[in-house]
């Protein structure tokens, strides 16, 4: 049951099986998803389960317009919805997607690291009160799947230190060269963003075009 905690197997798989798990348990489990927030505080998704088909949405906009995450960002404490159908929220077009999906009940998990606010996880079920009534099971494996992204997110983000370090250093006699770099992996990222938000990429990509775009350039 805890074979997600693999460390051999990718973020993804180890997701997965986190779903495939607690559907197992509770066959009422639609799914999750995992968001990640922009300098914006724009969310967009960089894993979403099967199940949710394409009615998560890859870009959410900014955590501000809804009252729900704004709240649960400053407290860092999980947010439940019992019943979708009649939770008023001022984001109101992507329940609508969630509920096409026949997601009725959400709970909802900060994702920090160091104390830093970093993206949302969400889980969804198909029937209402569902997580009030095992807030217990859930909260656990909320605090479980947060540490594993916490820690893949802290990962990539040496990783892409190390990268941008190693470059810009070979670079060290050059400073046009070195800001050149620095402006066109920032546009990359920004390209990948409104790319997201239109629905033309995943957040793997975006995720991913920053450093890439240092390699790239450096193999120029």
């Amino acid at each position: 049951m805890y074979s997600f905690l693999n460390s051999k197997r990718s973020l993804k798989e180890r997701l997965d099986l986190f779903v495939t798990s607690a559907q197992k348990i509770y066959p009422d489990i639609i799914g999750i998803a995992v968001t990640r927030m922009d300098e914006h505080d724009n969310l967009y998704s960089v894993y979403r389960s099967a199940d949710y088909g394409d009615n998560f949405p890859t870009f959410i906009s900014s955590i501000s317009k809804s009252p729900r995450l704004s709240k649960m960002r400053t407290s860092l404490e999980p947010s439940i919805i019992d019943n979708m159908l009649s939770h008023q929220s001022s984001v109101k077009s992507i329940h609508f997607r969630l509920l096409q999906s026949n997601c009725i009940s959400s709970m909802a998990c900060p994702i920090y690291t160091n104390d830093t606010f970093i993206g949302v996880l969400f889980i969804n079920a198909k029937v209402k009160d569902f997580f009030s009534e095992k807030i217990n099971y859930f909260t656990t494996f909320s605090i479980l799947i947060t540490l594993l992204i916490s820690d893949d997110f802290n990962n990539k983000k040496a990783f892409h230190s190390i990268v941008k370090t190693v470059l810009l250093l070979s670079h060290h006699k050059d400073p046009e060269t070195q800001n050149h770099l620095k402006r066109v992996a920032e546009y990359s990222r920004l390209i990948g963003l409104y790319l997201a938000k239109k629905r033309k990429c995943d957040g793997d990509f975006v995720d991913s075009v920053y450093p890439v775009s240092y390699t790239h350039l450096r193999a120029h």
